[in-house]
């Protein structure tokens, strides 16, 4: 099958959501537009979100909702151009009303399918709303890091500081190898400055080249 994707479906065909009762699911992926290191384009981690969507619903033939491309990028800072940026509580307050909008539609069940770490918070303060003010409707988050045990292994090997690091780089590979710079690419020896941190930081002081 291919993608659902609701961007392409005319009202009629979103109309069925409404007789299907409470087993459809909707995906919709939420990623960032922010700098990926000098190899990666800005919009890497909603690229990731996406796809990953949409290869669920060529399987499933779940719904696949326009993603949020601009979502929490403030731990990436200004000195390195090309970072969009929503604040903590107004990417909370999208994500909520744009639950509240699909389930006009007749869509009762959504996941929000996360790429950025930086979103983890917002979308928790955003689904935590929703279970408490809207109990009709059952919300979630998957973040594509931890939907598998190898998946996560694999992720951290190189450290927690995973930003633009060889996991995200290898699923930009295979997903749109066109808008890989791989003669950018930098070494992995780079040493690992996550590890026993307490304070927080913005990405640059942990990669010269975030």
């Amino acid at each position: 099958m291919q993608p659902r994707r609701w961007s392409e479906l005319a009202w009629p065909e979103l109309a069925e959501l409404r007789s299907r009762g409470d087993g459809e699911v909707g995906l919709i992926p939420v990623g960032a537009t922010e700098q990926h290191g000098p190899h990666l384009p800005t919009g890497t981690d909603t690229i990731i979100a996406s796809a990953l969507c949409d290869a669920v619903s060529a399987s499933t033939g779940a719904p696949v909702l326009p993603p949020i491309p601009i979502a929490c990028s403030y731990g990436h800072g200004t000195e390195l151009p090309g970072t969009l940026s929503l604040s903590p509580e107004l990417l909370a307050a999208v994500s909520r009303q744009y639950v509240e909008w699909a389930a006009t539609s007749g869509l009762t069940r959504i996941l929000f399918v996360n790429s950025h770490f930086g979103n983890a918070a917002s979308l928790g303060i955003a689904t935590d709303h929703l279970r408490l003010f809207r109990p009709d409707l059952q919300v979630g988050v998957v973040d594509w890091w931890s939907v598998d045990p190898e998946v996560a292994r694999e992720t951290v090997v190189e450290g927690d500081d995973v930003h633009a690091h060889r996991a995200e780089t290898s699923l930009m590979l295979a997903i749109a190898p066109e808008l890989v710079h791989l003669d950018r690419l930098q070494s992995s020896d780079d040493a690992d400055r996550t590890a026993d941190l307490v304070f927080r930081y913005t990405a640059l002081r942990f990669r010269p080249t975030a």
